[in-house]
């Protein structure tokens, strides 16, 4: 799980200390540091911070002094990206700290909506690693492409990685190699500051799938922020000579949340669904976006139409973050609610019956925001599955 941690001692008895596990409700975490001795409106100052992140704790472990709301929205929108996007994100801050970049929280937070800065190859840890899938991929620069296949026998795969990598003034990270790529002078996104709501659901980088060649072409690629218009689909498009989405591979950069991010699945190459989907759930008011996010993970939506459903529900919700930081495992409040669930050995064989049971009953669940209650009937659950063994339970910890 993507957390943050921060140990107070500064202001603390000689010899204690004081750990909180982030991010918390905004009322739960300023009533804990008024208990620790602190001033809502202070800074907190010399403390340590930390990650689970190699790369992430390099620039954490320097920060003198952070605001503490600040920190609070990073760690939750560190919470919300996918493992890939979270590999990256930790590539990319190995890199800025290769080159002696580092980067105050602020910039830590942006650096969650700019993922194109960085490219990763995952399970590549050496040159000669690099050079091998240099060779595999029919990724070499041009002069040594052009020579006979006899040649390129006998050329030295690890010196081809190293230097390429030197080229690139890439570097091996515990996720993979990974390095800057160049991107054309206009392309940007306009980060939001931490509590701010971005202009976009989804950013998601385009490359084109050559067909012909049987491979995705690395050489070009673009960004597209979603919802779009069609002039900036279009512009995306050309930019790497697609056609159409359907000849494009895409990787998600950016998204409100692991569960809206699956939506993605749903595409099929027609991007016109998730951004029709995008455009109503950019008219969410900022305050109520967590509910729609909780009503993602707490129903397992994983379809754009299941999704859709759900914005159509959205009055009969209601959310309590103050349990949020109450809700890491199976908690007893959640218990009673999930106590009729039938496990392996017990209660009806049949799926149907099931999942007729537990939707019948399941009007409360935990998630990373906090507990998602269900006014009129019950939480949907849409990601129930049958693997053989009946379907499986909604996940309960976060």
């Amino acid at each position: 799980m993507n957390t943050i941690y921060f140990t107070l001692t500064d202001t603390l008895p000689a010899g204690s200390t004081r750990d909180f596990i982030l991010p918390l409700p905004h009322d739960t975490l300023h009533d804990e540091l008024t208990r620790a001795g602190y001033d809502e409106t202070d800074e907190i100052m010399n403390i340590r911070v930390f990650s689970g992140l190699y790369g992430l704790n390099e620039h954490l472990l320097r920060l003198a002094h952070v605001n503490v709301d600040e920190l609070n929205q990073f760690a939750l929108r560190f919470l919300e990206m996918t493992d890939e996007q979270t590999d990256r994100y930790d590539a990319y801050l190995s890199l800025r700290a290769s080159g002696r970049e580092m980067m105050d929280l602020r910039e830590l937070y942006k650096a969650t909506h700019e993922l194109h800065r960085c490219r990763l190859i995952p399970d590549i840890y050496s040159d000669k690693q690099y050079g091998k899938y240099l060779f595999r991929d029919n990724m070499l620069d041009e002069e040594l492409a052009a020579l006979p296949e006899s040649v390129k026998k006998l050329l030295d795969r690890g010196a081809i990685g190293a230097q390429r990598r030197k080229a690139e003034k890439g570097v091996y990270t515990r996720h993979g190699y990974a390095w800057r790529p160049e991107w054309p002078e206009q392309t940007s996104i306009q980060a939001p500051e931490p509590g701010e709501k971005p202009d976009y659901v989804y950013i998601l980088e385009l490359a084109r799938y050559d067909g012909d060649a049987g491979k995705i072409d690395e050489a070009n690629r673009s960004l597209l922020t979603i919802p779009y218009t069609e002039d900036e689909l279009q512009q995306s498009l050309e930019a790497i000579g697609a056609g159409s989405p359907a000849d494009c591979f895409y990787h998600c950069l950016f998204s409100i949340s692991p569960e809206a991010a699956g939506l993605l699945q749903d595409m099929d190459g027609d991007f016109e669904r998730i951004n029709e989907l995008s455009k109503a759930i950019r008219l969410i008011d900022p305050q109520y976006m967590p509910v729609f996010k909780a009503m993602l993970e707490a129903s397992r939506c994983t379809c754009i139409d299941q999704a859709a459903e759900l914005l159509d529900r959205f009055e009969d919700f209601t959310l309590d973050p103050g349990q949020a930081a109450a809700v890491s495992h199976f908690s007893s409040y959640l218990k009673d609610q999930y106590e009729h669930i039938p496990t392996k050995g017990r209660g009806p064989d049949s799926s149907g019956a099931f999942v007729e049971r537990q939707t019948k009953h399941c009007d409360s669940a935990a998630t990373r925001y906090g507990i998602l209650k269900a006014e009129n009937g019950p939480i949907p659950c849409y990601g129930l599955v049958d693997n053989g063994e009946g379907p499986s339970k909604p996940k309960l910890s976060l």
